[in-house]
C-alpha cells in the first residue's frame, strides 16, 4: 500500500501542467497540433520519471498517460515528442539499464500512431472518451504484459502472489480511473469550445439578417421615391425637378449604406468640434414635417456655445435614431422634448424626453440588444447602432423609463473647452 499510495502522490504531481493546459483562460482550446499540449505533456513526462518512486508498477502508471493524451489531443507529431523526452528522461535517469521501459513507450507510440486516424474521424463526445479510455487501458494491460514478459526472458522468478496480484490490479484501477476522468474533462473542454464557437457563427449569421433586412426597410423609403419621380419624367415642365429629387435620395441611399457598412467595419474617423445646438437644430429639422404627420409636438431647448468632439455625421445619424424612436413611442398630442445643457463636472447633456408608451424595468435591461425592440415590427438594430456609435466616440447613454409614463434618454459627452475648440479649426 505504501507504493500505491506514493504513485497517487507522484501521479497528482505530474498531472498539474495537464490542469494547467486544460483549465487555462479561454486560449482557444486546440485539440491537436497543439505547442502548448507538447510542453505540457513534455514536462508531465519529466515529472513522471523524475518522480521517486523506485516501484517498476508505478512507472508504468504514470508514464503512458502524457503520451497517451498527446497523441490524442495534439497529434502524431506531439506523441512522438513527448515519447522521445520520456525515453530521453529515462536513459539520462537509470541508463541503459530501462531497455524494457523504453521498449513499453515505444509499444504505446506505435499503437497510438496506427488509432489515432480512427479518434480524429470521431466526432460524438462518449464515442471519443470511450475509444480513448480503450486505448488507454490496452496500452497499460499490455505495458504490464511487457513487463512481466521481460522480466521473465531474463532469468527473474515472477510470483504472482495475492499481494503482488492486488498491487497491480488497484494500480491498473487507479490509473485507468485517472485516465478516464482525463480524458472526459479534454473531450468536455473541447464540446464546450465547439458550442461556443457554434454559438457565434449562428449569432453572426443572425446579425447579418437583421442587417440585412435593416438596411432594406431603410433603402426602401428613398428608392419608392426614385421610382415615382421616374414615372413622372414624361412631363418636362418638371424633368429638372425631379432629377434633382432623384440625385438627392440617390444620395441619401448611398448614406445609409455607409453608415451601416461603417458600424459592420468601423473605421477610425478624426473628431471634430462639434457645435451643440447646431447639431440638434440640424437634426430637429429633419422630423418636424413626421412629427407633425403623427400629430406630436417637437421641441427642443439648447443651451447656446457649447462644443462636444464627436464626428458630427455620427452623431447626427445617433441622435436621428433615438428622437425617431421617441416619436413613434408617442401617441397623438404626445410631446417630444430635446434640452442640452452644461454639467456641474464639465459634461454636456442631449436629454431626449417623450410621454410615449414607456418601457417596463425588464424592457429597459434589454435596450441595446439586436433583437429587442418595443416596436410590432422592427429589430432593435438602430437603437444598438446608436450606442455603439456614441460609445466610440467617447460619450455615453442611459435610458429612463416607467411604463406608461414616457422614457427619458441622456447622452453625454465632455465638454470641448474653447481653447481645444480653437486648436482644432486650426487643425482642420
Amino acid at each position: 500500500m505504501v507504493i500505491i499510495e506514493k504513485m497517487v502522490i507522484n501521479i497528482f504531481v505530474m498531472l498539474v501542467p495537464i490542469l494547467l493546459y486544460i483549465l487555462r483562460s479561454n486560449g482557444g482550446f486546440k485539440e491537436k497540433k497543439s505547442f502548448v499540449m507538447v510542453i505540457s505533456m513534455s514536462v508531465a513526462a519529466y515529472l513522471c520519471f523524475r518522480a521517486s518512486i523506485q516501484d517498476v508498477l508505478s512507472f508504468l502508471a504514470v508514464c503512458s498517460l502524457p503520451i497517451l493524451l498527446a497523441f490524442f489531443y495534439g497529434g502524431r507529431w506531439a506523441g512522438w515528442i513527448v515519447g522521445m523526452v520520456s525515453t530521453v528522461t529515462c536513459l539520462f535517469s537509470y541508463g541503459i539499464g530501462c531497455w524494457s521501459m523504453f521498449t513499453q513507450t515505444l509499444f504505446v507510440c506505435f499503437l497510438c500512431t496506427t488509432v489515432i486516424s480512427r479518434f480524429e474521424q470521431l466526432q460524438s463526445k462518449w464515442l471519443r472518451v470511450r475509444f480513448a479510455f480503450f486505448i488507454a487501458f490496452a496500452a497499460l494491460v499490455s505495458q504490464i504484459a511487457i513487463m512481466f514478459f521481460s522480466m521473465t526472458a531474463g532469468g527473474e522468478q515472477v510470483q504472482l502472489d495475492g499481494k503482488v496480484l492486488s498491487e497491480v490490479l488497484l494500480m491498473l484501477a487507479v490509473t485507468s480511473g485517472i485516465a478516464f476522468l482525463l480524458i472526459l474533462l479534454y473531450e468536455s473542454m473541447r464540446q464546450r469550445e465547439q458550442l461556443v464557437a457554434h454559438i457565434l457563427d449562428v449569432e453572426r449569421c443572425l446579425t447579418l439578417g437583421e442587417l440585412a433586412s435593416s438596411i432594406a426597410h431603410e433603402i426602401r423609403n428613398p428608392l419608392t421615391v426614385v421610382k415615382g419621380c421616374l414615372e413622372l419624367l414624361d412631363e418636362k415642365r418638371k424633368r429638372s425637378e425631379y432629377h434633382d429629387v432623384i440625385v438627392n435620395e440617390i444620395t441619401r441611399a448611398e448614406e445609409i449604406i455607409g453608415d451601416y457598412v461603417s458600424v459592420a467595419s468601423p473605421t477610425i474617423e478624426p473628431r471634430g468640434a462639434v457645435l451643440v445646438d447646431e447639431n440638434v437644430r440640424s437634426v430637429v429639422s429633419l422630423f418636424e414635417a413626421y412629427a407633425r404627420r403623427r400629430g406630436l409636438s417637437l421641441t427642443y431647448q439648447c443651451e447656446h456655445g457649447l462644443y462636444v468632439e464627436a464626428v458630427g455625421a455620427k452623431l447626427k445619424l445617433a441622435l436621428a435614431s433615438v428622437i425617431k424612436n421617441a416619436i413613434e413611442a408617442t401617441e397623438s398630442g404626445g410631446v417630444v422634448t430635446i434640452t442640452t445643457y452644461l454639467k456641474e463636472n464639465k459634461q454636456v447633456v442631449y436629454e431626449i424626453k417623450d410621454n410615449g408608451v414607456g418601457m417596463t424595468a425588464q424592457q429597459l435591461d434589454k435596450i441595446g440588444t439586436t433583437y429587442f425592440t418595443t416596436k410590432e415590427s422592427g429589430t432593435g438594430f438602430g437603437t444598438m447602432i446608436s450606442i455603439k456609435l456614441i460609445q466610440e466616440m467617447g460619450g455615453q447613454v442611459t435610458y429612463e423609463s416607467h411604463y406608461a409614463e414616457g422614457t427619458k434618454v441622456h447622452i453625454v459627452f465632455p465638454l470641448l473647452k474653447k481653447g481645444e475648440v480653437s486648436q482644432q479649426r486650426e487643425e482642420e
